[in-house]
């Protein structure tokens, strides 16, 4: 294709298993001379396969039901079951939630970040989820955490910790602009990760923050995805 500086262009792209896609562009500093350009097309679906496992001991869950949701039209997604391993397609454009629920297990609800999952090619998911089974009299048993949870807990590192109260994590560091959690962060999160493991019966909710510069949701992801990279530091040492 050839044009001159300012010329504009509409290209319609299209390929078996891809969505039709118009693409505006003109020809500017950044195109001129150059040989060739990128163009990426949608698929109208995506397959994603789920596993669920144990989040003690990471040992499958057999028998674990799960659920998708197509949040806007609150239709459940069909899926395909395959021995451990469970599939479906899902839209790019979608908002979807995932549901399990398993004999033993703590209910595990959580929203589909299908655009993130696309970008970063994540079509295989392993989701962990806890017994709910605790050792109640000195035998293991079906009971309530908050009948055998202290109503507070003396740490070292964080003070007193009582239910419904917050503690912060003051030395916490991520990448700017970024989820990705810096080494100088690991020993508070060991500390907090002992903590838990001390008291198994514990549940904890994470909340972040970042700053008020710069686009408002972009920001509110940012600090989603921080939260997501501490839980997920917490589930590997755990």
């Amino acid at each position: 294709m050839k044009g001159i500086e300012g010329q504009r262009f509409d290209l319609k792209l299209s390929g078996d298993g891809f969505e039709e896609q118009s693409v505006a562009f003109s020809f500017n500093d950044s195109l001129i001379n150059r040989s060739s350009l990128v163009l990426k097309l949608t698929r109208p679906f995506y397959d994603f396969e789920f596993s669920v496992s144990s989040r003690k001991d990471r040992n499958p869950i057999a028998k674990a039901q799960l659920k998708v949701i197509d949040l806007e039209s609150k239709n459940e997604i069909p899926l395909k079951i395959v021995g451990s391993k469970i599939s479906t397609g899902l839209q790019s454009h979608k908002q979807y939630s995932l549901q399990i629920r398993a004999e033993g297990y703590e209910e595990f609800n959580t929203r589909i970040e299908t655009l993130k999952w696309i970008a970063d090619g994540d079509f295989e998911k392993n989701v962990s989820t806890h017994s709910n089974f605790y050792t109640c009299g000195g035998q293991q048993t079906r009971c309530r955490p908050s009948q055998t949870a202290p109503i507070i807990i003396e740490t070292k590192t964080f003070g007193k910790i009582e239910k419904g109260k917050s503690i912060i994590l003051k030395n916490i560091y991520f990448d700017q602009s970024s989820p990705v959690l810096r080494p100088d962060s690991y020993p508070e999160l060991d500390a907090l990760t002992e903590v838990l493991s001390q008291n198994p019966t514990i549940r904890i909710e994470i909340r972040g923050h970042t700053d008020n510069v710069g686009d408002f949701d972009l920001n509110v992801k940012l600090s989603k995805d921080r939260c997501l990279s501490v839980e997920a530091y917490l589930i590997k040492k755990d």
